[in-house]
């Protein structure tokens, strides 16, 4: 079904533009919605539940380089023989609380998955409001909708990338021989969520392009702008809104360093 979605001409998007959703289609949308989830949650992880910690007291917001709530772990430190001199804000060891990470990591799941849907409920909207309402009946482009989720797969594999960062912690601490930076699983990342995201856009633009000559214009607009709000919308919603959820409830729970 990848290749299918992925490699559509013209005449086949027309083909995919007249079926209705159907059970098929719904199933197709919810696997890729896991494992979409699966994928922020990978990012959420490597990003909450670790605290890098300077020589200086002074420096941290506690006061203090050991962590007074539970939970904490302390993951790896820098060699011994790397301290001799070094500076007071230079990271000297660094914390992992599993807790925190865990509750991170189901929250970041459920909301992703509610994300996922309520911004493909607004596009199958958004797209019906498109069409002139001679169209709207016939339901087009609802299986469409659900077959291009195909092109969020090199976004989970991006999403996967930034999961493995912790790699880069642990490489850059212990001063490993050689281990890949946080920069290289990034830009790695960047490239391939940037193919998925602009190959996916274009291929919707292709799909409004099949629309009836009297509604073409009104779909292809909503592609070309509706669909990158929404999805924008969808993604700054989620990020900044487990942001604040984090901080009080970690507090609530003890868990902050």
């Amino acid at each position: 079904m990848l290749e299918w979605v992925w490699y559509s001409g013209r005449g086949r998007l027309k083909h995919l533009a007249l079926m209705r959703a159907s059970s098929a289609s719904r199933h197709y949308a919810r696997v890729n919605a896991y494992f979409l989830a699966v994928g922020l949650v990978a990012v959420q992880l490597s990003r909450v539940g670790w605290r890098w910690v300077t020589a200086s007291t002074n420096l941290e917001l506690t006061g203090s380089t050991e962590p007074g709530a539970q939970g904490w772990i302390r993951m790896v430190g820098a060699p011994r023989s790397s301290l001799t001199g070094v500076m007071k804000d230079d990271f000297v060891s660094l914390w992992w609380n599993p807790t925190q990470a865990l509750v991170a990591a189901l929250i970041a799941g459920v909301a992703a998955l509610l994300g996922v849907w309520l911004g493909l409920g607004q596009i199958r909207s958004g797209v019906s409001m498109a069409h002139k309402p001679a169209y709207r009946g016939e339901r087009r482009m609802t299986a469409a909708l659900h077959y291009g989720t195909a092109w969020v797969i090199p976004v989970i594999l991006a999403a996967i990338l930034v999961g493995l960062r912790p790699i880069a912690y642990f490489g850059t601490m212990a001063q490993w021989r050689w281990c890949p930076t946080q920069r290289v699983f990034l830009i790695a990342a960047a490239v391939l969520g940037g193919l998925g995201v602009v190959m996916g856009w274009l291929w919707l633009i292709r799909l409004g392009a099949t629309a009836p000559a009297r509604t073409r214009s009104r779909v292809v607009a909503f592609f070309v702008v509706g669909v990158p709000l929404i999805v924008a919308w969808a993604v700054v919603v989620w990020w900044r809104g487990l942001d604040l959820l984090y901080v009080p409830l970690f507090d609530a729970m003890n868990l902050t360093f």
